[in-house]
């Protein structure tokens, strides 16, 4: 009952139970009876009683075609089965109980073949294998039944052969097998019988084999000088100085001159001090004019005898220059007197160096010696962090004397060095430091910079973020030109900060 009724609620002895829920735990019992299996509670009005499915319902019988394969009816108390007996299907019973008009159970129309078919009939009633006799269909029953005009059964007509062509006949009759015998195609039968205005059948003019060539009969092994196409003929090219032959072909055995490929430019030809060349540089792909320059007061001269200079002798370091006994022309074409000649002069090497208060060639500890332009104090410029103070150059005698430092924390130590022209700077040692003598290790910058003929661009640190106290590699600088230089840049901490000198190590020209 709804909650509205709540007040209708009652329990009343053992007569009437009124309530929401029943929830009955294990059997409903009817006066003490709770049922068999499969039976159900029913009410006949009055009473409620348990009764069997079975008692309830209807008996089911069937109406033929179907019967019960046991049993004449069903009520659910016994299972039953239901079936169609063979045969008892009547036509009235199918929606559709024709084929092409004919009752099922009944023969379909006959079906009677004609020759060239099988002569019988067919209704379905008797299996039939419909055939058609070998030789049977008449050119009558064909829509077309000639080919070229002919007949089918008939012959073609004859197909005559002639001369180059075997001499026969052919009419589709008999197997025939056209063919030319060998030599049998005159020229006259050609449209062209002819090469390189030579008739088929004669000799080719004689290709001859001239300076360079030569040839081989590969049947005889014989030495041959010319080919006409009679014979098996091998020719190649003679290889000579310079010239070489393989199976690929003909090869110039040297094909670069100082390295450069044949159809190259050669490397352009610059020149400097003393000389002058007269547009462009030069690399060979046009005509150049190179001169002397002379300065006045060099003692040398030029005329179109070639140069001559006013001084015999000279000492270059420690090496001795001889200029002929005799004031004479310096052609150098010869070992006579008149040919100047050059005692042990290697200008680059350490006992032979021209005078240099900075370059200096020379072991920094590396195990050999190596081109150095050697830094000191004297070098050394404050930035412009500040307009007043300054570098100065410490006179106590002690560890540091000579050495320079700020008299501010604020400024930087900068110097500004020329590197000789072509020389090539790929290394750099400043010394740094402290009061007490020991190395005081700050941060070095180094940069190339435009002195002349232009300005900077965006400036590159040669070296990254390195300090002072050992070799720092300087990259990117190149062979230095009169425009560049140098620029060193170190960060001085303090007024405690003693710079001292050091190097830059040098690749000279080559």
């Amino acid at each position: 009952m709804s909650i509205e009724f709540n007040s209708q609620r009652s329990i009343d002895g053992l007569n009437t139970l009124s309530c929401d829920v029943i929830n009955v735990i294990e059997s409903i019992e009817i006066d003490g009876d709770n049922g068999n299996v499969n039976q159900l509670l029913t009410s006949t009005g009055t009473r409620t009683l348990w009764k069997d499915l079975s008692d309830l319902l209807l008996n089911l019988t069937a109406v033929a075609p179907l019967s019960f394969v046991a049993g004449s009816s069903y009520n659910g108390s016994v299972a039953r089965a239901l079936t169609i007996a063979d045969g008892t299907i009547a036509n009235v019973k199918l929606a559709n109980s024709t084929i092409s008009g004919k009752e099922l159970g009944t023969n379909l129309e006959t079906l009677n073949f004609d020759a060239p078919l099988s002569n019988f009939d067919y209704n379905g009633g008797t299996a039939r294998t419909i055939t058609i006799a070998d030789g049977d269909i008449g050119n009558v029953k064909l829509a077309n039944s000639t080919i070229s005009g002919i007949e089918l059964g008939t012959n073609l007509q004859t197909l005559n052969f002639d001369a180059p062509l075997s001499n026969l006949n052919y009419n589709g009759e008999s197997a025939r097998t056209i063919t030319i015998a060998d030599g049998d195609i005159g020229n006259v039968k050609l449209a062209n019988s002819t090469i390189s205005g030579k008739e088929l059948g004669t000799d080719l003019s004689l290709l001859t084999f001239a300076n360079g060539l030569v040839g081989a009969n590969i049947d005889t092994g014989s030495v041959a000088t010319n080919y006409k196409g009679a014979q098996h003929i091998a020719f190649s090219v003679r290889a000579h100085t310079g010239i070489t032959v393989d199976g690929s072909g003909v090869s110039l055995t040297n094909s670069t001159i100082s390295g450069i490929g044949l159809g190259s430019n050669l490397n352009s030809l610059d020149v400097y001090y003393g000389l002058t060349l007269a547009g462009a540089a030069y690399n060979g792909s046009a005509g150049r004019t190179l001169s002397l320059v002379f300065k006045s007061g060099g003692n040398i001269s030029a005329d179109g005898s070639g140069l001559f200079i006013s001084n015999q002798t000279a000492t270059l370091g420690s090496s001795s220059i001889t200029l002929g006994a005799t004031t004479e022309e310096l052609d150098m074409t010869d070992d006579s007197g008149d040919a100047g000649e050059i005692n042990n002069a290697n200008l680059l090497s350490g006992s032979n160096l021209l005078p240099s208060e900075r370059l200096a060639y020379y072991d920094t500890g590396t195990g050999s010696a190596r081109w150095i332009y050697v830094l000191n104090s004297g070098d050394w410029h404050p930035n412009d962090d500040q307009s007043y103070f300054n570098i100065c150059i410490d006179d106590e005698i002690d560890k540091v004397t000579g050495r320079g430092r700020t008299h501010t924390s604020s400024l930087e130590a900068m110097a500004v060095i020329t590197i000789p022209n072509g020389w090539t700077p790929t290394a750099i040692l400043v010394d740094v430091r402290d009061i007490g003598g020991s190395d005081e290790p700050e941060q070095l910058d180094v940069y190339k910079v435009k002195q002349w003929a232009g300005v900077n661009g965006t400036l590159t640190d040669l070296v990254g973020n390195v300090l002072t106290g050992s070799e720092r590699t300087i990259s990117s600088y190149g062979a230095a030109d009169p425009t560049t230089s140098l620029l060193i840049k170190v960060h001085l901490n303090g007024t405690a900060d003693y710079i001292g000198g050091g190097y830059i190590v040098l690749t000279p020209p080559s």
